[in-house]
């Protein structure tokens, strides 16, 4: 399935994991070798902040008390949500599905023109390292 995505945002609250999760990084249900490496080299940025979405870059998002973080969107799941933040991406230079990795417990929203979008794939584990130092 793939999505024509104009103007997309990245939703980002972080809250406790209510379900057990599959632990080590062999319970993968597909590689994150060049997400864990890309991870280790990421810059921090501020919540609202405006990325090339074709430039295969990590970030660390600063994230802040929900009512402070400005969403333009109420999240899907706000409940125990204390910290939260965005991004923004500018429009795809083609059609393509989107990968969106994350190296701690969080829930994220992706939000296209204004509707939340429907996640195709998932996976997580516990006990996995979630990054390479570069």
């Amino acid at each position: 399935m793939r999505y024509v995505v104009s103007q997309l945002a990245a939703l980002i609250v972080a809250w406790p994991v209510l379900a057990a999760e599959p632990t080590g990084c062999d319970a993968l249900k597909w590689p994150l070798d060049k997400e864990q490496q890309l991870l280790g080299a990421a810059q921090l940025i501020q919540g609202g902040a405006e990325l090339d979405r074709d430039a295969s870059q990590a970030v660390s998002l600063k994230l802040l008390p929900l009512d402070d973080a400005k969403l333009p969107l109420t999240p899907k799941s706000a409940r125990n949500t204390p910290l939260a933040g965005y991004v923004r991406y500018g429009k795809a230079s083609s059609v393509r599905t989107y990968k969106v990795t994350l190296s701690d417990e969080a829930w994220i929203d992706v939000v296209q023109d204004g509707q939340f979008l429907k996640s195709i794939a998932y996976t997580a584990v516990l006990d996995c390292p979630t990054f390479e130092r570069v």
